[in-house]
């Protein structure tokens, strides 16, 4: 979609269009394998934009690292991918994420005046395991401990047997980390079976599709961490978005902010073409990303910042939760710096 906007609204970059060639893994490992293969091999693509999957990403980052091909923007920022060089991570790590939902969570305890009993609930992927890694440490930094944990697989229909699990541990809050079709399951089959604990998730929590297909009984203590803006706040580069998605997207995607941290990752890979210029290589592109530095987003997110040896540009978070009422998603808290 941004891509259809350079090229036919701004030229192309640097007197080139730029080619977008789709290929879904449908979240399966061997299937990302092949894609990777196909892209690489067949198309002889000049980076990827937008790896989706702790799993493919843990299972591609040898190859991709002995390639030498930049991933820019996965949906996820795995330990694996905080590790390779080659990979440009737009959204916030799972750590940042862990530390904002375990700051939350014991603020929102300490004024129920509740002893924090908090479990962890993740889908069983690379990153799910990096998530209850994370919740163990942020909690052992305040005395605390993890109760325990619940695993979902990528394609459940059902979680009857994970949320009794989770019932018996008694928690008072959730840290949980899932895919958009996970979150939905779990919080249904939480309502269905009255499991009420209050949660805070991950980058896919705060979407309008989630809090509308669940409800607001099932989603009214349903929080989620975001290194972007949603759509509806003011900013020229949310203007920019509302337009492009208009005319080259569907608008239906504003209310995602998947969507909106998609758009901002392509935003940004634009800029590190342009800043490379005319003789582009995969050497030169990566020089030109590293020099972005506290890069204004106008409204789309806080600054991002890369550098050499340091390929992760995320500064600032926010906690985000949804307005019934109102029907949008709305901030719950201040950009919170990583």
């Amino acid at each position: 979609m941004y891509f259809d906007y350079i090229n036919k609204e701004k030229g192309g970059v640097a007197g080139r269009t730029i080619q977008f060639v789709p290929e879904d893994d449908k979240f399966q490992v061997p299937l990302a394998i092949q894609a990777f293969r196909k892209l690489v091999d067949r198309d002889e693509v000049f980076a990827i934009v937008g790896l989706a999957g702790s799993s493919q990403a843990a299972a591609l980052s040898a190859d991709i690292q002995k390639i030498g091909i930049p991933v820019f923007g996965p949906n996820q920022t795995s330990d694996a991918e905080l590790a390779n060089p080659m990979f440009f991570t737009t959204v916030s790590s799972y750590e940042d994420q862990c530390k904002v939902c375990v700051d939350f969570a014991m603020d929102y305890l300490a004024k129920q005046k509740q002893e924090p009993r908090i479990a962890a609930a993740i889908v069983k992927v690379q990153s799910g395991y990096d998530w209850i890694k994370q919740s163990e440490a942020k909690l052992g930094a305040k005395g605390q401990k993890l109760l325990g944990s619940v695993e979902i697989a990528p394609a459940a229909v059902e979680a009857a047997s994970q949320i009794k699990e989770m019932g018996e541990m008694k928690p008072n809050f959730i840290l949980m980390h899932q895919t958009p079709a996970t979150f939905i399951l779990f919080l249904k089959e939480a309502h269905r079976y009255g499991l009420k604990v209050p949660i805070c998730a991950t980058t896919g929590a705060p979407s309008e599709h989630i809090y509308k297909t669940v409800g607001e009984e099932a989603a009214s203590q349903f929080w989620g961490v975001q290194t972007v803006s949603p759509a509806w706040m003011p900013g020229k580069g949310l203007e920019e978005l509302r337009y492009v998605s208009q005319k080259y997207g569907d608008p239906a995607d504003l209310g995602n902010l998947w969507h909106i941290m998609a758009y901002t990752a392509a935003k940004l890979f634009v800029e590190g073409l342009n800043r490379a210029g005319k003789d582009l290589t995969r050497k030169s592109f990566i020089a030109a990303v590293e020099t972005i530095q506290n890069y204004d987003t106008e409204g789309l997110s806080a600054p991002f910042t890369f550098g050499p040896g340091d390929h992760h540009g995320p500064t600032a978070a926010r906690l985000y939760g949804y307005d019934y009422k109102e029907q949008k998603i709305v901030p719950r808290s201040d950009w919170i710096k990583h």
